[in-house]
């Protein structure tokens, strides 16, 4: 499962918990679900929405280079340049969390 899928699962089951009225101990015996992962993951979808709060995701500038030999460009890749300065190359089935938080650093340099 990645972590996008996991989010996503979490985010659905954090839900369901503010819905039943349930404390998290109850709601978590009666879902099987250990109260520490729990916990974990209430905090950090917390965090997360916090951050995006205050830090909104900004669409960065794309230029597409037409020049480019057709061979580097695949349907199982692309390469993202940063400012000018950083290069990332993305390949098929990527992190979109883990790239969020590498072009965002990259920003930031």
């Amino acid at each position: 499962m990645t972590q996008a899928q996991k989010r996503l699962e979490w985010e659905q089951r954090l839900s369901d918990y503010e819905r039943s009225g349930q404390t998290a101990i109850e709601w978590c015996a009666q879902h099987q679900i250990k109260l520490a992962n729990f916990y974990y993951w209430r905090r950090r979808l917390t965090t997360i929405s916090q951050e995006q709060d205050i830090n909104p995701i900004s669409w960065l500038p794309l230029t597409i280079d037409m020049n480019t030999q057709s061979e580097e460009l695949t349907a199982e890749q692309i390469s993202i340049e940063v400012d000018g300065h950083y290069k990332v190359v993305v390949t098929k089935g990527f992190d979109r969390d883990q790239l969020q938080e590498i072009i965002s650093i990259l920003h930031m340099q």
